[in-house]
């Protein structure tokens, strides 16, 4: 099926679309925003998504996606509000995705995940 020129500016007005509301309502810039074909996600027994083997899957080129747009070269400003920045450390303003990745080295980490990142080691069995 060929992508028509519509479909593309229909893709990445969702993908700007969902950047924006997660700047306006989570106070997190987004550097990367993937659109994925519909049920090729990989989930647990519960109906749940395995974001770790998302993750790997994204990272190696093997995810079967429908558009991905990245961010990280726009510099938007973000201030964040006073309940936020009391969360978050004290942090009063990010500035795109480089002062994010400076963050990173020294420790402080800003995830969309409330889950833990690593694997348990214990047996669900």
């Amino acid at each position: 099926m060929q992508k028509c020129e519509g479909d593309q500016t229909v893709l990445r007005n969702i993908c700007e679309g969902i950047r924006k509301s997660i700047l306006e309502k989570e106070n997190v810039v987004v550097g990367l925003i993937v659109l994925v074909e519909s049920g090729r996600l990989l989930r647990t027994t519960s109906g749940k998504i395995r974001r770790l083997l998302a993750k790997d899957s994204l990272l190696r080129a093997k995810m079967s996606t429908i558009m991905q747009m990245d961010f990280k070269d726009e510099d938007c400003d973000l201030t964040i509000n006073n309940n936020a920045r009391e969360e978050k450390g004290g942090l009063d303003k990010i500035k795109g995705r480089n002062e994010v990745l400076d963050e990173d080295k020294l420790g402080i980490m800003i995830s969309l995940l409330k889950a833990p990142t690593n694997v348990s080691l214990l047996s669900s069995l």
